[in-house]
Parts: C-alpha cells; sequence; structure tokens
C-alpha cells in the first residue's frame, strides 16, 4: 500500500466521525432543550420500604413543638406519620408530614405532604405499585402539587431491613399550582 491512499482512506474516516459526531450532539442538545426537564421535590419514600416487610401494621408517630421568646420569637411544631401493612402479597404505605412555624409573629414555615402507596407482588421478583401524591409549600410558590403514578419493577437482590436493588418502570401525571409570589 502507497501512504497515499492511506492519507485518503483517514482522512475520509476523520470527516465521517467528525461530521456524525457534530450530527449527534446537536441532536442530545435539540433532545435536552425540548424533553421535559426532571420533576423536582419528588419525595422519595423507598427508604421507608426496603424489603419485604413482616406481615402486619408498622406505624411511627413523630410530633414535635419548640418555642423561644426574647429579641427574638420563635415557634415551630412539625408532625409525621409513617404507617406500613403487610398483608399477604400486598403492601400499604402512608407518609404524611406538616410543618409549621412562625418569627417574631410572622409565618415563615408551612408546608405539608401526604404519599400513599400500594404494592402488590406479583411472584417473587416482579412486583407492581401505584402511588398518590399531594403537597404545598406555601414559601416555595407550591399552593398545591398532586401526582398520581404507577409501574412494574423487578427485584434485583433484597436483605431484610438493610438494602435492596431494585429495577423499574413506572409513569405520572402531575398537576401543580404556583402561587404568583412565595410566602
Amino acid at each position: 500500500m502507497s501512504p497515499r491512499v492511506f492519507d485518503v482512506g483517514y482522512g475520509y474516516n476523520k470527516w465521517v466521525f467528525t461530521t456524525c459526531g457534530r450530527i449527534y450532539h446537536a441532536v442530545l442538545l435539540i433532545c435536552a432543550a425540548t424533553l421535559p426537564g426532571a420533576a423536582h421535590a419528588i419525595a422519595n419514600v423507598e427508604q421507608a420500604i426496603i424489603g419485604k416487610p413482616e406481615e402486619g401494621w408498622h406505624t411511627s408517630l413523630d410530633l414535635m413543638a419548640s418555642g423561644a421568646s426574647g429579641n427574638t420569637d420563635k415557634s415551630a411544631s412539625r408532625f409525621e406519620l409513617l404507617s406500613l401493612w403487610q398483608h399477604n402479597v400486598h403492601t400499604e404505605y402512608l407518609q404524611a408530614q406538616s410543618s409549621y412555624g412562625k418569627t417574631n409573629g410572622n409565618v415563615d414555615t408551612d408546608k405539608a405532604f401526604v404519599h400513599y402507596r400500594h404494592r402488590t407482588d406479583v411472584s417473587e421478583r416482579w412486583g407492581v405499585e401505584g402511588f398518590l401524591q399531594t403537597g404545598r409549600d406555601r414559601f416555595a410558590r407550591m399552593a398545591e402539587r398532586t401526582l398520581a403514578g404507577g409501574g412494574a419493577r423487578r427485584v434485583l437482590f433484597q436483605q431484610q431491613d438493610k438494602a435492596a436493588g431494585y429495577l423499574g418502570l413506572g409513569a405520572f401525571r402531575e398537576h401543580e399550582v404556583l402561587s404568583a409570589i412565595a410566602g
């Protein structure tokens, strides 16, 4: 082979790869600009349901209230409920949270959140689930946010109350009402 033939072939390959690379980057940029962004502030409840729970009800309730007075008067309250019911191949999960606080008579915290999830094990490795979620946060301009969705999942590995790996595919519908101003 003569060096000239090699150079022509190399130049052609370089042109093809450079042009394909530019097309790939243009398509990637268009997709990134037009696809909807990630839904922020979706509460991750999976850490509360790792592995298959024992049969029966499992519930915890936390109530907190605090206050201080002096140069700055401050009060805050918080409520949190976690409830899980494992019955046969079904798991029901409910999480509710509410926080409210004032500083010098002005409300500076006002948010609430409720999440319900139903999961059914179809087999040892496969399951389906659906969820409903609603929340509000006055100081994040979120007057109301409601989600409903579901999907299927495959259990990759599972250790009781320690760790679990899942691979799933799902979808959800979202309705959000934003306030004109925060607070």
